[in-house]
């Protein structure tokens, strides 16, 4: 079968119960499963969401991810172009993203005057990133690469 002609959600993960998307079937997904797993909360988890897009305009996604812990990494559009009313709704509303919920990112925290903080008994060893992070350069789309994974990762805090 080619992957490119899957238009509905295949089985993955260990028990199978997960979908993955592909080829032509991409943005079905991307707006079904961020609802299926919002509404498959059951109160005791905060649901969240990693991803990446070259846009976003999609104002039924924009919404269910500004509802939940998200970070979504989108292209930069070049100097004349504006964002979309949706990223810019998903920075004013969405919550962002705890970087203690992916212990990788601990290296990635913010700097302080250009250096690594200096943590001490009382500080914080989180921080928020915002829920729209950019990706490229800024300039004319053709000049830069384009950011091409259409991706996101559902999980819980």
């Amino acid at each position: 079968m080619n992957p490119w002609d899957i238009k509905k959600g295949v089985a993955w993960g260990p028990r199978a119960i997960d979908r993955a998307w592909f080829g032509r079937g991409v943005l079905d997904g991307l707006v079904e499963e961020p609802q299926r797993h919002y509404h498959a909360n059951s109160g005791r988890r905060i649901p969240a969401a990693l991803g990446c897009v070259p846009w976003f305009d999609n104002a039924t996604i924009g919404q269910l991810l500004a509802d939940m812990q998200c970070c979504i990494i989108v292209d930069k559009p070049a100097p004349d172009e504006p964002f979309s009313e949706t990223v810019q709704k998903l920075q004013a509303e969405g919550d962002g993203l705890p970087t203690n919920a992916l212990s990788a990112l601990a290296d990635l925290m913010p700097l302080t005057d250009g250096r690594r903080a200096i943590v001490g008994p009382s500080d914080k060893m989180s921080v928020m990133v915002g829920p729209v992070r950019l990706a490229g350069y800024g300039g004319h789309r053709r000049q830069g690469p384009l950011l091409h994974a259409k991706m996101i990762v559902l999980g819980f805090l």
